[in-house]
């Protein structure tokens, strides 16, 4: 059962958007940018092109998802401790309580990262006072569609591996080993391995999620593809730990 303290982390997301984007509160005159590429660069802080892109600027436009990330880290680790006799013993499926489980975290990504997107989209409209058109929608679209699958992708695993090392040292594994990506993704020109196999590139989670960053990726279809393929195996390796797992858990934390 979804608990009324989940909806509240999901609507936390507003107020931060409304602090980092109080910008776009003060509609403009005279000319301006298209309404996407302002979409962009707010969603992704100035670096939806990667042009004059550091890691540490990169990462703080990515603040909203590290939030989501945060609040729902030990979305399953927690319910495990608690209630470990009950899933164990009781629960006739383990796969059960953890589809169950995985589905919540779907559900919260999903609209946490429309309420983020589609938030940052309304105030982008309201200061551009532009029309939306079919490619400035498309962007959306796909915008919404990769940060919800990354945001889903990235908490499961966390959650996973918090179950093995507590949520706070999962958390930083896993956002450290992103960071290491970011920084291979924003690089890459240099790197003369990715640059001979581009597949590298392609492979790069960091690089998937950043709307147009080379049309090697595509419009986004074959990113999302992509996070569909890593939920997916991320999801199966998790079931087939819960089921090995021992009843004795500890707290890690």
């Amino acid at each position: 059962m979804v608990k009324s303290r989940d909806l509240w982390k999901v609507m936390f997301v507003l107020p931060v958007v409304l602090f980092r984007k109080c910008n776009l509160l003060l509609p403009v005159t005279g000319e301006t940018l298209p309404m996407e590429e302002v979409f962009l660069k707010n969603i992704f802080m100035e670096n939806a092109l990667r042009i004059e892109t550091n890691i540490t600027v990169l990462m703080s436009g990515m603040l909203e998802i590290v939030i989501f990330s945060l609040l729902f880290g030990a979305h399953l680790y927690h319910d495990l401790y608690e209630n470990s006799v009950y899933i164990f013993i009781r629960q006739k499926s383990r796969s059960r309580w953890y589809a169950k489980r995985a589905a919540e975290l779907f559900l919260f990504s999903v609209v946490y990262s429309l309420l983020f997107v589609g938030g940052t989209f309304l105030l982008c409209r309201f200061y551009t006072g532009q029309r939306i058109d079919t490619e400035t929608a498309e962007i959306f679209a796909v915008t919404y569609i990769l940060i919800a699958l990354f945001s889903f992708w990235i908490t499961l695993m966390i959650n996973i591996t918090a179950v093995f090392t507590g949520s706070v040292t999962a958390f930083l594994i896993h956002y450290i080993i992103f960071m290491i990506f970011t920084a291979l993704a924003i690089g890459f020109e240099g790197i003369p391995v990715i640059n001979q196999f581009r597949i590298l590139l392609k492979l790069n989670p960091a690089a998937n999620l950043m709307v147009f960053w080379n049309d090697g990726i595509g419009r986004g279809l074959m990113p999302a593809a992509y996070f569909l393929v890593l939920c997916a195996g991320t999801y199966a390796a998790g079931n087939v730990l819960i089921k090995r797992m021992d009843i004795s858990i500890e707290n890690k934390e």
